[in-house]
This record gives C-alpha cells, sequence and structure tokens, in this order.
C-alpha cells in the first residue's frame, strides 16, 4: 500500500482504505467525504468553555482578547504556552494538561484541553488572572 520512494500511500490504496469506512462513521471527526476531498484538519467540534465568575472578572480588553483566542482554540485546541507537568500547581494537578495564554495588561489565563469518545473535545479555561496572582499561583513571589 505504500510507495517504495516516497513511503506514501498511493491514491489507489487510499480510496480502498475510505471505502471500507462504514457510512456516516467518523475518523477523528472527519467524515468520508472529508477524508477523500484532503480539503484540510478536519477536528472534531471542539467546545470552548470558561467560567462565569473568572470572565467577569477580567476587564474589557482581557474579555475581548479571550473572546479572540477561543475563536483560535477552535481551531487549534493545543494553542498557547504547554506548562510542564513538575510546574503544574496543585489546584491544577488533576488536569491532563495545562496551557498558558498570554491577554493584555500582564494578565494570563490557563486551559486544558480534554477528549471523551462520545462527548467530544472541550476547552475548559480553568484560570483568568493578572501578574501578581499568576506568580502567587505559581509560587514565583
Amino acid at each position: 500500500m505504500r510507495s517504495r520512494k516516497t513511503g506514501r500511500r498511493d491514491r489507489a490504496a487510499r480510496a480502498t482504505a475510505l471505502e471500507k469506512l462504514p457510512v456516516g462513521e467518523r475518523h477523528l471527526g472527519c467524515t468520508r467525504e472529508a477524508l477523500a476531498s484532503r480539503s484540510g484538519p478536519c477536528l472534531p467540534d471542539v467546545d470552548v468553555v470558561v467560567e462565569e465568575d473568572e470572565f467577569r472578572a477580567a476587564g474589557a480588553a482581557q474579555q475581548k482578547k479571550l473572546r479572540e483566542h477561543a475563536a483560535r482554540l477552535r481551531r487549534e485546541p493545543f494553542f498557547g504556552d504547554r506548562i510542564q507537568r513538575r510546574l503544574v500547581p496543585k489546584r491544577f494537578r488533576d488536569l491532563p494538561n495545562l496551557f498558558r495564554l498570554e491577554l493584555p495588561g500582564a494578565w494570563r489565563a490557563l486551559h486544558t484541553v480534554a477528549s471523551h469518545p462520545t462527548e467530544g473535545t472541550q476547552v475548559r479555561i480553568v484560570w483568568i488572572g493578572d501578574d501578581k496572582r499568576y506568580e502567587e499561583l505559581f509560587g514565583y513571589s
């Protein structure tokens, strides 16, 4: 099925593999038609959720940037700076991963990405705060 020169599947083999997918089955959120057309990355629908109290505590500039980041997180769930496991605060150690987003005025937001086979992918913004709160949270001050 793979070409010896390039290591890639040839078109006939790819078409055969697509034929084996049952009608309506999704592969990583892609329909058979999307896989065949190769029109771009196929991602499942991504929900972006933020705690309402955290969002309201942020200023107008931070809220605007969070809305922009939410649109990008729907396309790229792993957007942001990944925080190494050894640096994750105790409060967030139960989360599967943690990412940092930069916001205006030296504010930051922390988000996690979780997937479930039946519910899809969810990006949850778990913390929003200014530089002073961020340093206290991570023990830098």
